[in-house]
Protein backbone atom coordinates (compact mmCIF):
# COMPACT_ATOMS: atom_id res chain seq x y z
CA UNK A 1 0.00 0.00 0.00
CA UNK A 2 2.66 2.65 0.70
CA UNK A 3 4.05 2.12 -2.36
CA UNK A 4 0.52 3.29 -4.43
CA UNK A 5 0.54 5.63 -2.22
CA UNK A 6 3.87 7.27 -3.07
CA UNK A 7 3.12 6.47 -6.59
CA UNK A 8 0.06 8.33 -6.38
CA UNK A 9 1.85 11.44 -4.89
CA UNK A 10 4.59 11.03 -7.26
CA UNK A 11 2.34 11.54 -10.18
CA UNK A 12 0.91 14.61 -8.74
CA UNK A 13 4.31 16.33 -8.10
CA UNK A 14 5.09 15.22 -11.94
CA UNK A 15 1.94 16.95 -13.26
CA UNK A 16 2.99 20.19 -11.11
CA UNK A 17 6.25 20.24 -12.40
CA UNK A 18 5.46 19.44 -15.85
CA UNK A 19 2.95 22.49 -16.25
CA UNK A 20 5.26 25.19 -14.85
CA UNK A 21 5.87 28.28 -16.52
CA UNK A 22 7.38 31.51 -16.40
CA UNK A 23 3.80 33.19 -15.68
CA UNK A 24 2.81 30.27 -13.15
CA UNK A 25 3.97 30.20 -9.16
CA UNK A 26 2.43 27.64 -6.41
CA UNK A 27 0.78 29.03 -3.54
CA UNK A 28 0.63 27.24 -0.24
CA UNK A 29 -0.83 28.24 3.41
CA UNK A 30 2.78 28.55 5.29
CA UNK A 31 6.24 27.37 5.64
CA UNK A 32 5.73 24.21 6.56
CA UNK A 33 3.88 23.22 3.31
CA UNK A 34 6.23 25.14 1.58
CA UNK A 35 9.50 23.04 2.93
CA UNK A 36 7.18 19.68 1.91
CA UNK A 37 6.36 20.83 -1.36
CA UNK A 38 10.54 21.52 -1.91
CA UNK A 39 11.61 17.71 -0.13
CA UNK A 40 9.43 16.13 -2.11
CA UNK A 41 10.86 17.60 -5.70
CA UNK A 42 8.51 20.49 -6.77
CA UNK A 43 10.81 22.56 -8.81
CA UNK A 44 8.50 25.62 -8.66
CA UNK A 45 8.42 29.54 -7.14
CA UNK A 46 6.07 28.78 -4.10
CA UNK A 47 4.20 31.84 -2.00
CA UNK A 48 3.40 31.46 1.15
CA UNK A 49 -0.15 33.21 1.75
CA UNK A 50 1.10 35.96 3.49
CA UNK A 51 4.32 36.64 0.60
CA UNK A 52 1.58 35.99 -2.09
CA UNK A 53 -0.85 38.86 -0.29
CA UNK A 54 2.35 41.01 0.50
CA UNK A 55 3.45 40.83 -3.42
CA UNK A 56 -0.10 41.27 -4.40
CA UNK A 57 -0.47 44.28 -2.66
CA UNK A 58 2.83 45.55 -3.83
CA UNK A 59 1.52 45.07 -7.63
CA UNK A 60 5.00 43.88 -8.83
CA UNK A 61 3.23 41.38 -10.95
CA UNK A 62 2.27 43.12 -13.20
CA UNK A 63 0.50 40.96 -15.81
CA UNK A 64 -2.33 38.08 -15.39
CA UNK A 65 -0.69 34.86 -14.18
CA UNK A 66 -1.78 31.44 -13.31
CA UNK A 67 -1.59 30.07 -9.58
CA UNK A 68 -1.47 26.58 -8.87
CA UNK A 69 -3.58 26.35 -5.52
CA UNK A 70 -1.94 24.08 -2.60
CA UNK A 71 -4.09 25.51 -0.07
CA UNK A 72 -5.21 22.40 2.58
CA UNK A 73 -8.01 20.23 1.58
CA UNK A 74 -9.95 20.99 4.90
CA UNK A 75 -12.64 23.57 5.41
CA UNK A 76 -10.18 26.53 6.07
CA UNK A 77 -8.23 25.77 2.72
CA UNK A 78 -11.25 25.71 0.68
CA UNK A 79 -12.65 28.82 1.96
CA UNK A 80 -9.43 30.90 1.70
CA UNK A 81 -9.15 29.79 -1.99
CA UNK A 82 -12.98 31.25 -2.54
CA UNK A 83 -11.75 34.68 -1.17
CA UNK A 84 -8.95 34.60 -3.06
CA UNK A 85 -10.95 33.53 -6.39
CA UNK A 86 -13.16 36.45 -5.53
CA UNK A 87 -10.54 39.01 -4.93
CA UNK A 88 -8.15 38.36 -7.78
CA UNK A 89 -9.76 36.31 -10.29
CA UNK A 90 -9.76 39.26 -12.87
CA UNK A 91 -5.83 38.95 -12.75
CA UNK A 92 -5.10 35.84 -11.28
CA UNK A 93 -6.04 31.67 -12.94
CA UNK A 94 -5.87 29.32 -10.31
CA UNK A 95 -5.25 26.31 -11.17
CA UNK A 96 -7.09 23.47 -9.05
CA UNK A 97 -6.42 20.12 -10.91
CA UNK A 98 -3.37 19.08 -8.21
CA UNK A 99 -5.91 19.69 -5.64
CA UNK A 100 -8.54 17.32 -7.40
CA UNK A 101 -5.65 14.69 -7.55
CA UNK A 102 -5.12 14.94 -4.08
CA UNK A 103 -8.47 14.51 -3.46
CA UNK A 104 -8.55 10.86 -5.02
CA UNK A 105 -5.86 9.39 -3.74
CA UNK A 106 -5.05 6.72 -0.30
CA UNK A 107 -3.53 9.21 1.95
CA UNK A 108 -6.60 11.78 1.32
CA UNK A 109 -8.79 9.15 1.66
CA UNK A 110 -6.83 8.12 4.94
CA UNK A 111 -8.15 11.27 6.06
CA UNK A 112 -5.11 13.29 5.53
CA UNK A 113 -5.73 17.04 4.69
CA UNK A 114 -3.04 19.21 4.86
CA UNK A 115 -0.09 19.86 2.23
CA UNK A 116 2.51 18.86 4.73
CA UNK A 117 0.49 15.48 5.49
CA UNK A 118 0.16 14.82 2.09
CA UNK A 119 3.27 15.27 0.22
CA UNK A 120 5.27 14.15 4.05
CA UNK A 121 8.56 12.28 2.43
CA UNK A 122 9.71 9.32 3.75
CA UNK A 123 11.96 9.55 6.98
CA UNK A 124 15.35 8.51 4.85
CA UNK A 125 14.51 11.68 3.72
CA UNK A 126 14.49 10.72 -0.06
CA UNK A 127 12.44 12.64 -2.63
CA UNK A 128 9.91 11.26 -4.57
CA UNK A 129 10.77 12.22 -7.73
Amino acid sequence: MRNEEEDEIREVIELINSSIDNNTLILVEGVTDLRALQEAGINAKIFTLFDFYKWMDSEQHGKAFRVIAMLDLDREGESTLRKLKNKYSNIVNFDELPRKKLRMTNRYKKGLRTIYQLFNVSNKGNEYV
